[in-house]
């Protein structure tokens, strides 16, 4: 849902941004009904989403300027593999609330620069700690009204990321 949430705001802001999904176990569970329903409320559409485990290939090919995982054991996992990942690697509450609190002639004018503002500070022991204010659970198999929730809640992170950094546009034809 996380993708297909932004992707629908990076698309209404006109960025060039590819979003990919991966998650970090192997599975082959389809998309779940549930997340199809309460996706489309949002006027996302995921029935076609295949779930699918991200690697180094992945990370190469589809790029990976930003990451954006949605737990911190997530988070640990994937900077465990991978070191370097960890200052374009971060949970999506997470780099939404310290984008927040950027201010914009502070935020740098691209996303490298964005990103390096971002990691100012930032300290990858907290990453060790489990905080559920930093994590949004995969709702897989709950209820319908969870399932909403998670969906409410990963529709406005989306929005606000959308708007928070500067984010590629295409290059206009000036005649």
């Amino acid at each position: 849902m996380a993708a297909g949430m932004l992707d629908k705001y990076f698309t209404r802001r006109d960025a060039q941004v590819l979003v990919a999904s991966a998650g970090l176990e192997s599975v082959s569970l389809p998309v779940d009904p549930q997340a199809v329903r309460a996706a489309r409320t949002f006027d996302v559409d995921i029935h076609t989403h295949r779930p699918r485990q991200v690697n180094s290939e992945i990370l190469a090919s589809e790029g990976s300027d930003l990451i954006v995982t949605m737990t911190r054991q997530h988070l640990r996992d994937l900077v465990f593999e991978n070191s370097s990942l960890w200052p374009r690697s971060f949970t999506i509450r997470e780099i939404v609330r310290l984008a927040m609190h950027i201010p914009a002639n502070k935020a740098g004018s691209d996303l490298a620069g964005w990103l390096a503002t971002l990691g100012q500070g930032r300290d990858r022991r907290e990453a060790l700690v489990d905080d559920p204010a930093f994590d949004v659970i995969d709702p897989y198999g709950q209820s319908m009204r969870k399932v909403q929730r998670v969906a409410a809640d990963l529709d406005e992170l989306a929005m606000k990321l959308s708007v928070s950094a500067p984010w590629p546009r295409p290059i206009k034809n000036q005649h």
